[in-house]
């Protein structure tokens, strides 16, 4: 039994994949912004991770800030995929692996706000 693949274009401009797709570039450039905007690039370190009990157990340069929001965008870019695929033979495990990527990108941003708070 081969398996259908739905036409990209088509899924794309379905409008509720449109506005999860839509949601989650938002979050996730949000999350970009907020640290280009926040963090100058000429600070030499950055606390990138802070535990309650030790304080501050990760230090490191301007650009190692980002993996945080790039993570995001990986498992963005990964559940789209996953629900294109499974579009054609169920649309709400579509729908599902949207809005799971959705919430993990709102806590990428909120990490990010403590990110940014932790370093200010």
């Amino acid at each position: 039994m081969k398996m259908r693949i739905y036409p990209l274009k088509i899924y794309l401009i379905t409008p509720v994949i449109a506005i999860f797709s839509a949601i989650n570039l938002f979050f996730i450039l949000l999350s970009f912004f907020w640290l280009i905007i926040q963090i100058p690039r000429n600070i030499g370190q950055v606390f990138l991770h802070y535990n309650i009990l030790f304080g501050v157990d990760r230090i490191g340069s301007w650009g190692q800030i980002f993996i945080l929001p790039l993570t995001g965008l990986l498992f963005f870019l990964l559940n789209e995929i996953l629900a294109w695929f499974f579009y054609s033979k169920d649309k709400m495990i579509s729908y599902f692996l949207n809005i799971c990527s959705i919430l993990l990108n709102i806590f990428v941003f909120v990490a990010v706000i403590l990110t940014v708070f932790i370093n200010t």
